[in-house]
């Protein structure tokens, strides 16, 4: 895994959910009273591709970006 831009302090409320990214590439929702996960979906992508910030939600659609390794090259979902 890409050890870069892994260390955040970023999340994102809303409604009833937190959300974040995680060092595996996933974008997670999680009940904010209780823990449990509500959903995650893979963005995909390999070793090389890390998260860049937290998400941002805005109007019920998740916005995350990440980096690359290779310059020139990015990532948003």
């Amino acid at each position: 895994m890409n050890p870069l831009g892994q260390r955040k302090r970023a999340i994102a409320l809303y409604g009833d959910n937190v959300y974040t990214v995680t060092q595996d590439n996933f974008v997670l929702a999680l009940n904010a009273r209780t823990g449990e996960k509500v959903w995650q979906t893979d963005r995909g992508g390999d070793g090389f591709v890390s998260n860049s910030s937290g998400p941002i939600v805005a109007n019920g659609v998740v916005v995350a970006g990440s980096t690359c390794q290779y310059a020139g090259q990015g990532l948003l979902t």
